[in-house]
């Protein structure tokens, strides 16, 4: 539950030291060491963040739509790239593309979450009168 500062530094020199030596490693031991390492940084950035309330509300807000976002996003995408030739678009229109999914993605999980937050509700009345 603690974090170690110097675990921190050296995960971040490992993955730094792959970044620029590229070893030959076969794919699987690197992605090992990268998963382990990352693991580490993130959880050590986790733990001091988590006392900035800014940070927890930003995680509470992506917690309660990511799976809303998870149900959602593979039909958005497929629709919405399926209107453009990727062959042929700029880089900065594929960024542009990339946002404006993430708006329409989000905006559909909302409205997701929310039919089924009343769903729910309506439900949840109504057995409790039928039950009582």
């Amino acid at each position: 539950k603690k974090v170690n500062k110097r675990m921190i530094l050296v995960s971040l020199a490992v993955i730094l030291a792959n970044t620029v030596l590229k070893p030959q490693y076969s794919s699987n031991v690197q992605t090992t060491y990268i998963g382990i390492a990352a693991f580490i940084i993130l959880f050590g950035l986790g733990k001091y963040a988590e006392k900035v309330n800014f940070i927890s509300d930003a995680a509470e807000t992506v917690s309660k739509y990511s799976y809303p976002v998870f149900l959602v996003h593979h039909y958005i995408i497929a629709y919405i790239m399926g209107k453009f030739d990727l062959n042929a678009i700029t880089v900065l229109e594929s960024y542009i593309l990339f946002i404006l999914i993430c708006f329409v993605v989000a905006f559909f999980a909302r409205l997701l979450y929310e039919a089924n937050k009343r769903i729910v509700y309506s439900v949840k009345r109504y057995t409790e009168r039928v039950t009582a």
